[in-house]
């Protein structure tokens, strides 16, 4: 089987969206930033949510355990590592850091926004 063809438990096809992302995402024009599609403008927001979707592509989440009860700020568990399944199409220097697959912000900020506010009467 070529790697390309072999099943893993992904969503969407990772290495394709890494090379969508490096093809036809990055703005070279002195503005940088990334974009959705190549006749578009780069921008903060598409900025964030191309390097969500690189950093997505890159790393696999697994959740852990679920909370009980969907009103509990405790969240849910989840532990991530560096997706390496089949053939890996950038340098290990180009991996991104990781973004929470609920939030998109780095897990130890929800880990902040969670104790904050469970420490909080009324929460």
């Amino acid at each position: 089987d070529h790697p390309l063809t072999q099943a893993d438990d992904s969503l969407f096809s990772r290495n394709g969206l890494i090379r969508y992302i490096f093809c036809c995402c990055q703005d070279l024009s002195r503005r940088g930033g990334l974009r959705d599609k190549p006749s578009k403008y780069s921008d903060a927001y598409h900025t964030c949510y191309v390097l969500s979707g690189l950093s997505s592509a890159q790393h696999k989440w697994t959740l852990i355990s679920a909370r009980v009860d969907a009103a509990m700020l405790d969240g849910d568990r989840w532990s991530v590592t560096p997706f390496t399944s089949g053939e890996q199409i950038f340098e290990e220097s180009d991996r991104v850091e990781t973004t929470h697959p609920v939030y998109v912000i780095p897990q130890h900020k929800v880990d902040a926004c969670q104790q904050y506010f469970t420490s909080r009467p009324g929460f």
